[in-house]
């Protein structure tokens, strides 16, 4: 129990994290099925700043407090204002923001194929990389996740004529 008298969630291992992650976003359907029918800018990156945010919320327990997408021809850039934890702000405060973004950074990682999933489904493009980083010292604690994407299929095909 923590200080509220409220049961503490069960620790996870990474693959456990994994799972959980994953299986909030398969009862979507196939990933990245849009293939050349490719979704308009704008709803894409409405798409993918909607689900971010409820992401974002349902793993950290807190919201995100502004979120911005941007979809260039080869990568997905997010920035967003986040809330700290009670205990994370104490860390950062104390001098141990280091530890926090580092734990923030990580579970990043280990969250990372949902993530992704919803930059494919909103892009239909498959995601070939992606890294996450974190400021946690700021006046306002921000973050930024990069996914890169692959070549668009119809751009490999010209190239390969």
């Amino acid at each position: 129990m923590n200080l509220d008298g409220e049961s503490e969630p069960p620790a996870l291992d990474r693959n456990e994290i994994h799972q959980w992650a994953l299986s909030s976003y398969e009862e979507g359907g196939e990933l990245g099925s849009m293939g050349n029918n490719s979704p308009s800018l704008g709803s894409a990156e409405e798409e993918i700043a909607r689900e971010l945010v409820r992401v974002h919320q349902e793993a950290y327990g807190q919201p995100v407090e502004d979120l911005r997408v941007a979809i260039h021809e080869t990568f997905v850039a997010v920035v967003m204002e986040v809330r700290l934890t009670p205990a994370e702000e104490a860390l950062a405060q104390a001098g141990s923001g280091a530890a926090v973004r580092t734990t923030r950074e990580e579970f990043s990682q280990a969250i990372g194929p949902v993530y992704k999933a919803i930059v494919e489904r909103a892009t239909g493009r498959r995601v070939e990389g992606f890294v996450s980083r974190v400021a946690v010292e700021a006046e306002r604690p921000w973050g930024v996740e990069i996914f890169l994407l692959a070549p668009r299929v119809d751009r490999v095909e010209a190239l390969i004529e």
